[in-house]
């Protein structure tokens, strides 16, 4: 048998019955029960009306939320400590002294023109799975050098919908995390345009760092087979 109990309390409860103080714990994450060994530092961090379930009270991780805040994603991630992404095109990164900056955006928006661009520019666009069910469910994003879109990667997320090579993965973990994992794709460049290699590097390092403060901690990487080797290396 099995019993889910609900716990509210964020910190424990002092209680004398010798001269050295015990704090008892109530809530019940601790792994010296009934002693606080101060696991209730993650409740601090959970938010009102959330039931949440622990997989590890030591790691301190909250692996999945009971209750879904009525399906919406999120909210899903903020009650989870993660923020939210802006349904609107944004600046995510920016360098004023090599005059450049990288912008999320999304297909309804105007700034997808960039993307656009630069997949028009690669004559072989076509086969880089540039569909419009991903499309339309992804995030975008433009590295821009001097008003110059160079650099472009999509990100589709399985809490949004589908995402690219997710087959690969047990059924289990995608249905147990869907908010964490992703998919990046679509990295291309302006055919037009020469980039550094410190450019690129920036421009993953911006696109990665935005996503996992978003909660995506699993990314399933899509490689077209002539990259194998340079990512082999």
């Amino acid at each position: 048998m099995a019993r889910a109990v609900v716990f509210n309390e964020t910190s424990p409860v002092q209680v004398s019955l010798s001269q050295r103080p015990i704090w008892i714990c109530r809530c019940g994450l601790t792994n010296s029960f009934p002693q606080c060994d101060g696991s209730h530092d993650v409740a601090r961090r959970e938010c009102p009306g959330v039931i949440y379930r622990y997989r590890n009270a030591t790691l301190n991780v909250a692996s999945t939320v009971e209750h879904s805040l009525d399906g919406d994603p999120s909210r899903i991630l903020t009650a989870l400590g993660f923020r939210s992404l802006a349904h609107r095109s944004e600046i995510i990164a920016s360098d004023p002294d090599e005059d450049w900056k990288v912008i999320r955006t999304e297909r309804d928006q105007r700034e997808f023109g960039y993307v656009a661009e630069i997949r028009d520019s690669n004559q072989k666009s076509s086969e880089h799975g540039f569909d419009e069910c991903h499309d339309a469910i992804g995030y975008h994003y433009v590295f821009i050098r001097e008003e110059t879109p160079v650099l472009t990667m999509r990100v589709n997320r399985l809490h949004m919908g589908p995402i690219e090579c997710a087959d690969f993965y047990p059924p289990e973990l995608c249905e147990t995390y869907p908010w964490h994992i992703g998919s990046a794709s679509g990295f291309l460049r302006n055919a037009a345009t020469k980039c550094r290699v410190a450019e690129s590097t920036a421009f993953v390092l911006a696109v990665r760092y935005d996503q996992v403060s978003a909660g995506m901690l699993v990314d399933v990487v899509n490689v077209h087979k002539p990259m194998v080797p340079f990512y082999r290396r």
